[in-house]
């Protein structure tokens, strides 16, 4: 028997290309995708608790990759978001707060509630990118009766076209967000993972384990 010496590094201890290696292997792991997860569920159930909303991404750079959101979206949390843009100030809200005026709005709230509060959106079958620009309010139309037809159809036509935007730019922000979040990582970052969870490296960037 022998008794072997190694060297073992902190993260902030290796070299440049060393800590590429590590970050590298690390964004291959699943951890980075799970997390990613835990912040879309978080923000779904904050920003939608009204509404019965799913998503599907595939970010792999492939045919059909992409980001949609799709299920029940109820009328009442986009009365919500229209109340707490101000304070969050993400451009991703503006056509459901800039691009109907209040008037309008409450002419719009007052059509769902007759009817229907919740808006279908689209599950994409076969692929995952976004499907926003296929929302219809159709089925909407076909409810109404003749009066109300004559006093919603056109405001519904231009609420549709403004739903339309506003889950486009909500698909696109996250499709965003998880390709800079699932690819890269910052030094900073991924040092206060590896302090967190007492990682430690080879000087070649692979992790050191006891096993």
């Amino acid at each position: 028997m022998r008794v072997a010496h190694i060297n073992v590094y902190k993260f902030e201890e290796l070299s440049y290309a060393a800590k590429e290696k590590a970050k590298r292997d690390f964004l291959e792991t699943d951890i980075r995708k799970i997390d990613f997860q835990y912040t879309l569920d978080e923000f779904y159930e904050i920003m939608f608790p009204n509404s019965e909303l799913h998503y599907q991404f595939d970010l792999s750079y492939g045919q059909g990759s992409g980001f949609n959101t799709y299920g029940n979206l109820n009328i009442k949390d986009l009365s919500k978001i229209r109340c707490m843009v101000p304070c969050i100030g993400k451009d991703m809200y503006k056509p459901i707060c800039e691009d109907i005026t209040d008037e309008e709005w409450g002419l719009i709230k007052s059509c769902f509630n007759e009817y229907d509060t919740n808006i279908n959106l689209p599950q994409n079958r076969r692929y995952c990118y976004s499907l926003a620009r296929q929302i219809s309010l159709e089925d909407y139309f076909l409810q109404l009766s003749p009066s109300d037809k004559k006093k919603y159809e056109e405001l519904l036509q231009k609420f549709q076209n403004v739903l339309r935007d506003f889950l486009e730019n909500l698909n696109k922000y996250w499709e965003r967000y998880g390709y800079d979040f699932l690819y890269n990582i910052s030094d900073e970052v991924f040092s206060e993972f590896c302090e967190a969870n007492d990682w430690e490296f080879h000087d070649t960037g692979v992790i050191w384990s006891l096993d």
